[in-house]
């Protein structure tokens, strides 16, 4: 969780990628909710992904596209 979070960073400092603000990470299993967490922004929209995290094929030029610009 740690790069997920640096990436993020990352992006956000870099980039004009719209990313979520973090407000909040727990990296230890030891807490109330016995898991890794991380609080951030509810961006809404589309991510354009399917359950398996993969890319839409409608959607891969215009993702790929809005990288490059940045």
């Amino acid at each position: 969780m740690s790069n997920e979070y640096k990436t993020i960073l990352l992006v956000k400092q870099k980039t004009n990628i719209l990313v979520p603000s973090v407000h909040a990470m727990e990296l230890s299993p030891e807490n109330a909710v016995n898991a890794h967490f991380m609080l951030m922004d509810f961006l809404r929209g589309n991510g354009g992904m399917d359950i398996g995290m993969e890319i839409l094929n409608g959607n891969k030029n215009h993702v790929f596209g809005k990288i490059a610009e940045s």
